[in-house]
């Protein structure tokens, strides 16, 4: 039953699902002007990218822009140029620069959530869906649709990046072995894309799309995002309109390397519940476990549990304490590095 639903998963992430229902909600996008030389970076920088991250993974979309260094790329150098960044580290939210150092940082912590939270209510002028399947030989096929929810009036562009997650690599100020998110590795067609929109453009217009990345790792599929941001160009100027992502967890790939978790070492149960599910995984004592709900449209919900176990191990998951909504789910199962989804459904 199992290998039929990665079958089905497969099937349903390849079909473009996601591009087709493009999510109508205003994210906000963060970026950090970063450099691995920077010792700032890897101390109240470093300390302040993690709060942003824990605060407002489900509603802003967040990247490493490493503008200097041994992880530098054009497209982090265009970006955050384009910010007008100047220095390291440097917090951009949207296009608006943060004044955050050493002390004040907390202070910015907390006014980027409320505002993070605000802002994911306002109506959006549009959204972009993400696609993507990885084969074996690490080619990444992306599908997009961006759809306008109300008129607007600009000169639109549609920038397609990859990020990596759980990238070890040096970090002054932090050791040789910092795990970094959302470093900004490359973009589909330079840093910010291809126009697709000019003028006045009517409510309800959508544009389709396709990328390719190549030379991917595909044992490390998960740690990849797709990142999709529309901008404005302004005067010269891109200016932020909305993003949204997709995480390398919802990629369709090959349906014999879906589930790598033997079915004897997990139990999700009920599939269909009206509250909670219970998450049981036996035999882990000592193992690295990392087990994440995402919705149907890719987005994470929720990390429930990422850490060493000491033994067999038992998680909830509780539709009315998450505060989410009946729906469709999908629990991805990480146990030292084996892997399984398992799709779930909140109901009345």
């Amino acid at each position: 039953m199992r290998y039929l639903f990665t079958l089905f998963l497969a099937v349903l992430i390849g079909s473009s699902l996601f591009a087709q229902e493009v999510e109508e909600k205003q994210r906000t996008l963060i970026t950090k002007r970063t450099a691995s030389w920077c010792t700032f970076c890897g101390t109240w920088g470093w300390d302040f990218k993690q709060a942003l991250l824990s605060d407002n993974e489900d509603k802003a979309v967040f990247i490493a822009a490493h503008y200097s260094g041994d992880l530098l790329t054009q497209e982090a150098v265009d970006l955050t140029d384009n910010f007008g960044g100047i220095g390291q580290p440097n917090f951009f939210v949207g296009n608006d620069r943060l004044p955050a150092g050493s002390s004040s940082w907390p202070t910015f912590q907390t006014s980027t959530k409320e505002f993070v939270e605000a802002n994911f209510e306002r109506a959006p002028l549009a959204n972009t869906g993400i696609s993507a399947d990885i084969d074996l030989d690490g080619n990444l096929f992306v599908e997009t649709k961006t759809e306008f929810f109300q008129e607007g009036d600009g000169d639109y562009y549609l920038s397609i990046y990859l990020l990596e997650n759980n990238l070890i690599n040096n970090q002054s100020g932090f050791g040789a072995n910092a795990n970094h998110s959302g470093v900004l590795i490359q973009s589909a067609s330079g840093a910010f894309g291809e126009s697709i929109a000019s003028g006045t453009v009517a409510a309800g217009s959508t544009f389709d799309k396709s990328y390719t990345f190549s030379g991917l790792d595909f044992d490390n599929t998960w740690d990849y995002e797709v990142v999709a941001i529309i901008w404005d160009l302004d005067f010269g100027i891109r200016q932020f309109v909305n993003t949204f992502s997709l995480s390398g967890n919802m990629f369709a790939v090959p349906v014999s390397t879906q589930n790598t978790l033997a079915s004897d070492l997990y139990q999700v149960s009920p599939s269909l519940s009206k509250d909670e599910i219970n998450i049981r995984l036996n035999d882990v004592a000592n193992a690295q476990v990392n087990i994440n709900l995402f919705d149907i449209n890719g987005q994470l919900i929720k990390t429930l549990f990422d850490g060493q176990t000491r033994s067999d191990l038992d998680v909830q998951v509780s539709k009315s304490t998450l505060g989410i909504s009946n729906g469709t789910y999908f629990i991805h199962l990480n146990v030292d590095g084996q892997r399984a989804i398992e799709k779930v459904m909140f109901i009345e």
